[in-house]
């Protein structure tokens, strides 16, 4: 259909296969963009050099899976998402007691705790 053909065209000029970026000179923070055959397939945004967020994506634009990253580079909690967005499994790394403690939690597709 007409909609998936407009998807499929590079915009003018662009390479099918890119990065672009997007800087916020509020918040100083800059969100690359990562292309594959002109297709989303992952979102980072960083701090200077440190990356704070990234989301993935599959072929159809769905997010397969989120990070969150502490300032000094650890993923601190990180998603797993079902096809319809629903958060299909989230893995938290907190600190107790000095201690890095893991924690999972799984989801049904209709965003109900499943453990």
């Amino acid at each position: 259909n007409a909609s998936e053909q407009r998807e499929s065209a590079a915009p003018a000029g662009k390479n099918p296969n890119r990065v672009d970026e997007i800087h916020d000179q509020e918040t100083g923070m800059t969100i690359f963009n990562h292309y594959k055959g002109n297709k989303l397939v992952l979102s980072e945004m960083k701090s200077g050099k440190k990356k704070i967020y990234e989301m993935e994506y599959d072929k159809d634009g769905r997010i397969t899976r989120s990070r969150n990253y502490d300032n000094a580079g650890n993923v601190t909690t990180e998603m797993h998402y079902y096809t319809n967005g629903q958060v299909e499994e989230r893995t938290e790394r907190i600190l107790v007691d000095g201690k890095i403690r893991i924690v999972k939690t799984k989801f049904d597709p209709n965003g109900k705790k499943i453990n």
